[in-house]
Protein backbone atom coordinates (compact mmCIF):
# COMPACT_ATOMS: atom_id res chain seq x y z
CA UNK A 1 0.00 0.00 0.00
CA UNK A 2 2.77 2.40 0.95
CA UNK A 3 4.50 1.51 -2.33
CA UNK A 4 1.33 2.31 -4.25
CA UNK A 5 0.92 5.68 -2.50
CA UNK A 6 4.58 6.53 -3.14
CA UNK A 7 4.16 5.75 -6.82
CA UNK A 8 1.05 7.90 -7.01
CA UNK A 9 2.85 10.78 -5.33
CA UNK A 10 5.74 10.41 -7.77
CA UNK A 11 3.35 10.48 -10.73
CA UNK A 12 1.71 13.63 -9.35
CA UNK A 13 5.08 15.31 -8.91
CA UNK A 14 6.14 14.37 -12.44
CA UNK A 15 2.84 15.54 -13.88
CA UNK A 16 3.02 18.84 -12.05
CA UNK A 17 6.66 19.55 -12.81
CA UNK A 18 7.21 22.06 -15.62
CA UNK A 19 8.24 20.46 -18.90
CA UNK A 20 11.70 21.42 -20.04
CA UNK A 21 11.53 24.23 -22.59
CA UNK A 22 12.01 23.13 -26.19
CA UNK A 23 14.85 25.17 -27.68
CA UNK A 24 13.81 27.20 -30.70
CA UNK A 25 14.93 25.77 -34.02
CA UNK A 26 18.24 27.08 -35.28
CA UNK A 27 17.85 29.69 -38.03
CA UNK A 28 18.55 28.39 -41.53
CA UNK A 29 22.23 28.53 -42.47
CA UNK A 30 22.54 30.44 -45.77
CA UNK A 31 25.80 28.73 -46.64
CA UNK A 32 24.24 25.29 -46.24
CA UNK A 33 21.22 26.35 -48.29
CA UNK A 34 23.47 27.38 -51.16
CA UNK A 35 25.70 24.31 -50.93
CA UNK A 36 22.63 22.10 -51.10
CA UNK A 37 21.33 24.08 -54.09
CA UNK A 38 24.70 23.55 -55.76
CA UNK A 39 23.94 19.80 -55.71
CA UNK A 40 20.37 20.21 -57.00
CA UNK A 41 19.22 18.41 -60.17
CA UNK A 42 17.94 21.82 -61.32
CA UNK A 43 20.76 23.57 -63.27
CA UNK A 44 19.28 27.02 -62.60
CA UNK A 45 19.57 26.42 -58.87
CA UNK A 46 23.15 25.21 -59.27
CA UNK A 47 24.10 28.32 -61.25
CA UNK A 48 22.34 30.73 -58.90
CA UNK A 49 23.96 29.09 -55.88
CA UNK A 50 27.44 29.62 -57.33
CA UNK A 51 26.73 33.32 -57.91
CA UNK A 52 25.14 33.80 -54.49
CA UNK A 53 28.21 32.36 -52.74
CA UNK A 54 30.39 35.26 -53.92
CA UNK A 55 30.52 36.88 -50.44
CA UNK A 56 31.86 33.56 -49.06
CA UNK A 57 34.99 32.96 -51.20
CA UNK A 58 36.11 29.64 -49.72
CA UNK A 59 32.66 28.08 -50.09
CA UNK A 60 32.31 29.51 -53.59
CA UNK A 61 35.66 27.98 -54.53
CA UNK A 62 34.38 24.55 -53.49
CA UNK A 63 31.23 25.05 -55.56
CA UNK A 64 33.31 26.16 -58.56
CA UNK A 65 35.19 22.85 -58.60
CA UNK A 66 31.92 21.16 -59.51
CA UNK A 67 30.42 23.98 -61.55
CA UNK A 68 33.33 24.18 -63.99
CA UNK A 69 32.78 20.55 -65.00
CA UNK A 70 28.97 20.61 -64.81
CA UNK A 71 27.04 18.83 -67.56
CA UNK A 72 24.99 21.98 -68.16
CA UNK A 73 26.63 24.69 -70.26
CA UNK A 74 24.81 27.47 -68.41
CA UNK A 75 26.29 26.31 -65.11
CA UNK A 76 29.77 26.08 -66.65
CA UNK A 77 29.35 29.61 -68.02
CA UNK A 78 28.34 31.05 -64.64
CA UNK A 79 31.13 29.14 -62.90
CA UNK A 80 33.80 30.52 -65.24
CA UNK A 81 32.48 34.08 -64.93
CA UNK A 82 32.32 33.72 -61.14
CA UNK A 83 35.89 32.42 -61.07
CA UNK A 84 37.00 35.56 -62.89
CA UNK A 85 34.90 37.90 -60.76
CA UNK A 86 36.19 36.33 -57.54
CA UNK A 87 39.74 35.88 -58.88
CA UNK A 88 39.86 32.25 -57.76
CA UNK A 89 43.07 31.89 -59.74
CA UNK A 90 44.19 28.81 -57.81
CA UNK A 91 41.49 26.97 -59.80
CA UNK A 92 42.69 28.20 -63.17
CA UNK A 93 43.75 24.69 -64.23
CA UNK A 94 40.08 23.73 -64.23
CA UNK A 95 39.28 26.61 -66.61
CA UNK A 96 41.83 25.92 -69.33
CA UNK A 97 39.93 22.93 -70.79
CA UNK A 98 36.87 25.17 -71.23
CA UNK A 99 38.70 27.03 -74.00
CA UNK A 100 37.68 24.07 -76.17
CA UNK A 101 34.13 23.76 -74.79
CA UNK A 102 31.34 22.89 -77.21
CA UNK A 103 29.57 26.14 -76.19
CA UNK A 104 30.95 29.41 -77.53
CA UNK A 105 29.55 31.24 -74.49
CA UNK A 106 31.45 28.93 -72.13
CA UNK A 107 34.62 29.46 -74.15
CA UNK A 108 34.12 33.25 -73.86
CA UNK A 109 33.64 32.94 -70.09
CA UNK A 110 36.82 30.88 -69.90
CA UNK A 111 38.73 33.63 -71.73
CA UNK A 112 37.46 36.14 -69.18
CA UNK A 113 38.49 33.94 -66.24
CA UNK A 114 41.96 33.33 -67.68
CA UNK A 115 42.48 37.01 -68.51
CA UNK A 116 41.56 38.12 -64.99
CA UNK A 117 44.14 35.62 -63.72
CA UNK A 118 46.81 37.25 -65.91
CA UNK A 119 46.87 34.38 -68.41
CA UNK A 120 47.69 35.21 -72.01
CA UNK A 121 44.57 34.75 -74.17
CA UNK A 122 43.47 35.56 -77.71
CA UNK A 123 40.20 37.43 -77.88
CA UNK A 124 39.39 36.76 -81.55
CA UNK A 125 36.57 34.45 -80.45
CA UNK A 126 34.76 37.39 -78.86
CA UNK A 127 34.88 39.36 -82.11
CA UNK A 128 33.44 36.38 -83.98
CA UNK A 129 30.63 36.09 -81.46
CA UNK A 130 29.81 39.81 -81.63
CA UNK A 131 29.29 39.56 -85.40
CA UNK A 132 27.64 36.15 -85.39
CA UNK A 133 23.94 35.42 -85.72
CA UNK A 134 23.36 33.83 -82.31
CA UNK A 135 21.81 36.41 -79.94
CA UNK A 136 22.86 34.62 -76.76
CA UNK A 137 26.47 34.39 -77.90
CA UNK A 138 26.48 38.05 -78.90
CA UNK A 139 25.06 39.15 -75.53
CA UNK A 140 27.52 37.00 -73.60
CA UNK A 141 30.47 38.20 -75.66
CA UNK A 142 29.44 41.81 -74.97
CA UNK A 143 29.24 41.08 -71.27
CA UNK A 144 32.73 39.56 -71.24
CA UNK A 145 34.21 42.47 -73.20
CA UNK A 146 32.66 44.93 -70.77
CA UNK A 147 34.02 43.09 -67.75
CA UNK A 148 37.50 42.79 -69.19
CA UNK A 149 37.81 46.57 -69.09
CA UNK A 150 39.86 46.85 -72.28
CA UNK A 151 38.86 50.15 -73.89
CA UNK A 152 40.12 48.94 -77.26
CA UNK A 153 36.90 46.88 -77.47
CA UNK A 154 34.75 50.03 -77.75
CA UNK A 155 35.06 50.12 -81.54
CA UNK A 156 34.10 46.46 -81.87
CA UNK A 157 31.07 46.85 -79.63
CA UNK A 158 29.94 50.05 -81.34
CA UNK A 159 30.25 48.46 -84.77
CA UNK A 160 27.97 45.61 -83.72
CA UNK A 161 25.14 47.96 -82.71
CA UNK A 162 22.38 48.04 -85.29
CA UNK A 163 23.68 44.96 -87.07
CA UNK A 164 20.66 42.80 -87.95
CA UNK A 165 20.26 39.31 -86.53
CA UNK A 166 18.39 37.14 -89.07
CA UNK A 167 15.12 35.67 -87.86
CA UNK A 168 15.06 37.58 -84.59
CA UNK A 169 12.14 39.78 -83.55
CA UNK A 170 12.70 43.42 -82.69
CA UNK A 171 12.23 42.89 -78.95
CA UNK A 172 15.01 40.28 -78.74
CA UNK A 173 17.30 42.45 -80.86
CA UNK A 174 16.69 45.29 -78.39
CA UNK A 175 17.72 43.06 -75.50
CA UNK A 176 20.98 42.20 -77.27
CA UNK A 177 21.68 45.87 -77.94
CA UNK A 178 21.04 46.74 -74.29
CA UNK A 179 23.66 44.17 -73.29
CA UNK A 180 26.06 45.85 -75.74
CA UNK A 181 25.23 49.31 -74.39
CA UNK A 182 25.93 48.09 -70.86
CA UNK A 183 29.37 46.85 -71.93
CA UNK A 184 30.15 50.18 -73.58
CA UNK A 185 29.23 52.08 -70.41
CA UNK A 186 31.48 49.79 -68.38
CA UNK A 187 34.29 50.68 -70.77
CA UNK A 188 33.75 54.38 -70.18
CA UNK A 189 31.51 55.26 -73.14
CA UNK A 190 28.95 57.02 -70.96
CA UNK A 191 26.91 58.35 -73.88
CA UNK A 192 25.41 54.88 -74.22
CA UNK A 193 23.58 55.38 -70.95
CA UNK A 194 21.03 57.22 -73.06
CA UNK A 195 20.16 54.00 -74.90
CA UNK A 196 19.45 52.28 -71.59
CA UNK A 197 17.42 55.26 -70.36
CA UNK A 198 15.40 55.31 -73.59
CA UNK A 199 14.59 51.62 -73.12
CA UNK A 200 13.49 52.34 -69.56
CA UNK A 201 10.87 54.77 -70.85
CA UNK A 202 9.57 52.37 -73.52
CA UNK A 203 5.95 51.46 -74.09
CA UNK A 204 3.94 49.48 -71.54
CA UNK A 205 4.11 46.45 -73.86
CA UNK A 206 7.90 46.31 -73.45
CA UNK A 207 7.84 45.06 -69.86
CA UNK A 208 10.84 42.77 -70.25
CA UNK A 209 12.92 45.56 -71.79
CA UNK A 210 11.91 48.05 -69.09
CA UNK A 211 12.80 45.50 -66.39
CA UNK A 212 16.25 44.92 -67.93
CA UNK A 213 16.86 48.66 -68.23
CA UNK A 214 15.94 49.10 -64.56
CA UNK A 215 18.34 46.33 -63.55
CA UNK A 216 21.11 47.88 -65.63
CA UNK A 217 20.51 51.29 -64.07
CA UNK A 218 21.14 49.78 -60.65
CA UNK A 219 24.17 47.77 -61.72
CA UNK A 220 25.77 50.72 -63.52
CA UNK A 221 25.00 53.27 -60.81
CA UNK A 222 22.96 55.48 -63.13
CA UNK A 223 21.46 57.91 -60.63
CA UNK A 224 19.98 59.84 -63.53
CA UNK A 225 17.11 57.34 -63.43
CA UNK A 226 16.69 57.72 -59.67
CA UNK A 227 13.37 59.58 -59.74
CA UNK A 228 11.93 57.29 -62.40
CA UNK A 229 12.94 54.20 -60.44
CA UNK A 230 11.27 55.64 -57.35
CA UNK A 231 8.05 56.19 -59.28
CA UNK A 232 7.99 52.53 -60.24
CA UNK A 233 8.97 51.32 -56.77
CA UNK A 234 6.22 53.39 -55.09
CA UNK A 235 3.80 52.76 -57.99
CA UNK A 236 3.25 56.50 -58.14
CA UNK A 237 3.92 57.10 -61.84
CA UNK A 238 1.48 57.62 -64.70
CA UNK A 239 1.38 53.87 -65.47
CA UNK A 240 0.44 51.19 -62.93
CA UNK A 241 3.24 48.68 -62.32
CA UNK A 242 3.01 45.05 -61.27
CA UNK A 243 4.83 43.70 -58.21
CA UNK A 244 7.73 42.16 -60.16
CA UNK A 245 8.70 45.42 -61.87
CA UNK A 246 8.25 47.33 -58.61
CA UNK A 247 10.60 44.95 -56.81
CA UNK A 248 13.18 45.17 -59.60
CA UNK A 249 13.07 48.95 -59.16
CA UNK A 250 13.45 48.60 -55.38
CA UNK A 251 16.53 46.41 -55.86
CA UNK A 252 17.96 48.85 -58.40
CA UNK A 253 17.50 51.75 -55.97
CA UNK A 254 19.34 49.81 -53.28
CA UNK A 255 22.23 49.23 -55.65
CA UNK A 256 22.42 52.92 -56.57
CA UNK A 257 23.11 54.19 -53.07
CA UNK A 258 22.24 53.08 -49.52
CA UNK A 259 20.17 56.24 -48.97
CA UNK A 260 17.84 55.28 -51.82
CA UNK A 261 17.00 51.76 -50.58
CA UNK A 262 13.32 51.11 -49.87
CA UNK A 263 13.21 47.70 -48.15
CA UNK A 264 9.81 48.43 -46.60
CA UNK A 265 8.28 48.09 -50.06
CA UNK A 266 9.89 44.67 -50.51
CA UNK A 267 8.57 43.58 -47.10
CA UNK A 268 5.03 43.95 -48.47
CA UNK A 269 5.63 41.00 -50.80
CA UNK A 270 7.46 38.43 -48.66
CA UNK A 271 4.25 36.40 -48.18
CA UNK A 272 3.02 36.71 -51.77
CA UNK A 273 1.39 33.58 -53.17
CA UNK A 274 3.74 33.57 -56.18
CA UNK A 275 7.23 32.13 -55.55
CA UNK A 276 8.70 34.37 -58.25
CA UNK A 277 7.50 37.46 -56.38
CA UNK A 278 8.82 36.19 -53.04
CA UNK A 279 12.16 35.47 -54.73
CA UNK A 280 12.31 39.00 -56.14
CA UNK A 281 11.45 40.42 -52.72
CA UNK A 282 14.28 38.38 -51.20
CA UNK A 283 16.72 39.90 -53.70
CA UNK A 284 15.50 43.43 -52.98
CA UNK A 285 15.91 42.90 -49.23
CA UNK A 286 19.68 42.64 -49.67
CA UNK A 287 19.77 46.45 -49.45
CA UNK A 288 18.81 49.06 -46.89
CA UNK A 289 17.68 48.86 -43.29
CA UNK A 290 14.13 48.40 -42.05
CA UNK A 291 12.50 46.91 -38.97
CA UNK A 292 11.85 43.23 -39.54
CA UNK A 293 14.03 43.03 -42.64
CA UNK A 294 16.56 40.51 -41.33
CA UNK A 295 13.82 38.39 -39.74
CA UNK A 296 11.92 38.33 -43.04
CA UNK A 297 15.02 37.16 -44.89
CA UNK A 298 15.52 34.31 -42.41
CA UNK A 299 11.90 33.27 -42.93
CA UNK A 300 12.44 33.32 -46.68
CA UNK A 301 15.50 31.11 -46.17
CA UNK A 302 13.02 28.48 -44.94
CA UNK A 303 10.56 29.06 -47.81
CA UNK A 304 9.09 25.90 -49.36
CA UNK A 305 10.34 27.00 -52.80
CA UNK A 306 14.09 26.33 -53.37
CA UNK A 307 14.52 29.30 -55.71
CA UNK A 308 13.21 31.63 -53.00
CA UNK A 309 15.56 30.04 -50.46
CA UNK A 310 18.57 30.57 -52.71
CA UNK A 311 17.72 34.24 -53.34
CA UNK A 312 17.19 34.83 -49.62
CA UNK A 313 20.41 33.07 -48.64
CA UNK A 314 22.32 35.16 -51.17
CA UNK A 315 20.82 38.35 -49.72
CA UNK A 316 21.78 37.32 -46.18
CA UNK A 317 25.39 36.75 -47.27
CA UNK A 318 25.41 40.03 -49.18
CA UNK A 319 24.20 41.94 -46.12
CA UNK A 320 26.90 40.36 -44.00
CA UNK A 321 29.52 41.71 -46.35
CA UNK A 322 27.75 44.75 -47.73
CA UNK A 323 29.72 47.88 -48.46
CA UNK A 324 28.65 51.00 -50.31
CA UNK A 325 29.63 51.25 -53.96
CA UNK A 326 30.33 54.58 -55.63
CA UNK A 327 28.02 55.24 -58.60
CA UNK A 328 29.51 55.72 -62.03
CA UNK A 329 27.59 58.92 -62.64
CA UNK A 330 27.10 62.14 -60.73
CA UNK A 331 24.08 62.07 -58.43
CA UNK A 332 21.29 63.86 -60.23
CA UNK A 333 18.55 63.44 -57.63
CA UNK A 334 18.07 63.29 -53.90
CA UNK A 335 16.60 59.93 -52.88
CA UNK A 336 13.23 59.92 -51.19
CA UNK A 337 13.49 59.34 -47.45
CA UNK A 338 13.04 55.60 -46.72
CA UNK A 339 9.56 54.60 -45.56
Amino acid sequence: MRHTIACLMLLVLVACSPMPATPPPAPPDPIEILLQAGRSPDPLLRANAIEALAPAPSQQANALKFGLVDVNEGVRFVAAISLGDGKHCDLVDLVRPLQNDSSMSVRAAALYALATCQESVKLQLLAEMMFGDDPTSRSNAAMVLGRLGNESAVGLLTASLGRPIPGLDARRVRLVELATAEALVRLGSMSHLEEIRAAFFGSADDGEIIALAAQLAGQLGDTGLGHALEQIAFNSGPRPCGPELRLIAVEALGRLTPEAAQPRIALEFVTDAEPAIRAQAASALAFGEAAGQNAALLELCADPNPHVRVRAAGSVLHRRKQSGAAPLTKRLWEPTKPL
